[in-house]
């Protein structure tokens, strides 16, 4: 399969993962939203995927959306696309306190071999991806 075929391919899976992600979390609870979006067959990696490209093109969609996909919502998709190559990796949901009343959340990714963010954030909620295991 051709290059861009492959590119066009994805950006569309990713594009449709996001509609979805939105559209899960109006209908849903958060825990059945991350369950539905995480729980995915792996396929047998044939090559390497390349996991900052991936999370790196999902961000790039996501700021062409006609909305504004949240950081949840971009790092549940990315997981879902690096647990469908069969890469391991968690979803973090973290937390910094502003004061007494205010409060800032942010999720991310971390795959073993990329730099974890760095920032004020504190880990909350972890969930890790992939859940199956290949047949």
């Amino acid at each position: 399969m051709a290059g861009s075929v492959r590119f066009l391919i994805l950006a569309t899976a990713i594009v449709c993962a996001l509609a979805r992600c939105r559209i899960l979390f109006i209908c849903m609870s958060p825990s059945r939203v991350v369950a539905a979006l995480l729980d995915v067959m792996p396929r047998r990696p044939h090559r390497r995927a390349d996991a900052i490209g991936l999370i790196a093109l999902t961000d790039g969609i996501a700021r062409r959306m006609p909305w504004k996909p949240t950081c949840l919502e971009r790092a549940l998709v990315s997981a879902r696309l690096l647990a469908a190559a069969n890469v391991a990796g968690r979803v973090v949901v973290g937390v910094t306190a502003h004061g007494r009343e205010l409060f800032d959340a942010h999720a991310w990714i971390e795959v073993a071999g990329l730099p974890a963010p760095s920032g004020p954030h504190q880990p909350l909620t972890v969930w890790a991806f992939p859940t199956n295991s290949p047949q």
